[in-house]
């Protein structure tokens, strides 16, 4: 197994530390057309040295936090998760994250990664809300974001210009109490799965 710094252990995936030497590979899911028709991001190249740039300085910053997504089974990186912005007098941060592999899109693991993330974000850093922006264009992603909690807070009508159209951009926030609640309710939910499927 490639040896990788483990910060936040998970189910799944693990969140780990970036290199960068994990710029040759990260900076292609921000070439790919694929990848970024969802990120308000694409319009100019990334190369793999600003990739290592940026990764180089978020290890030093105390206003961010950006982490690799590993995938336990195939052991290889398929994505980045970081919290940004980070206000320690406000206890803000913003949210991002991009699922660079496809074959690992769409079945839970952004859901999986968002919660670690945010318990991260609530019980280590003592954050009290989190925000993020998502493109209008993207149901999948803001279903998973409501899954784990995050309520639209706003909508910046035609605000993104992506392959030739104006896309709405939509804002949420997901606050402490609410994650705790939704947490919870999701707890009861497996163990009450678990619970029927164990009865003979």
């Amino acid at each position: 197994m490639p040896n990788r710094t483990i910060f936040i252990p998970g189910t799944t995936v693990d969140l780990v530390l970036l290199e960068e030497a994990d710029a040759t590979v990260t900076h292609h899911w921000f070439n790919d057309r694929c990848i970024t028709r969802f990120l308000a991001r694409g319009a100019w190249p990334m190369t793999a040295a600003a990739s290592a740039a940026h990764y180089k300085a978020s290890a030093d910053a105390h206003d961010r936090i950006v982490l690799g997504i590993w995938h336990k089974v195939s052991e290889t990186l398929i994505g980045t998760i970081g919290l940004h912005k980070i206000d320690t007098i406000n206890q803000t941060a913003e949210l991002g994250i991009v699922i660079g592999s496809l074959t690992h899109q769409g079945n839970g693991i952004g859901s999986e990664v968002i919660e670690a993330m945010c318990e991260h974000a609530f019980s280590v850093l003592n954050l009290r809300n989190i925000t993020l922006r998502v493109l209008g264009n993207n149901p999948r992603a803001l279903q998973c974001y409501v899954k784990c909690g995050f309520i639209k807070t706003g909508r910046l009508t035609e605000h993104i210009f992506k392959d030739g159209v104006w896309v709405d951009e939509i804002h949420m926030q997901l606050r402490r109490e609410s994650f705790r609640v939704c947490i919870e309710d999701e707890t009861r939910v497996r163990i009450a799965h678990i619970v029927k499927h164990s009865m003979p």
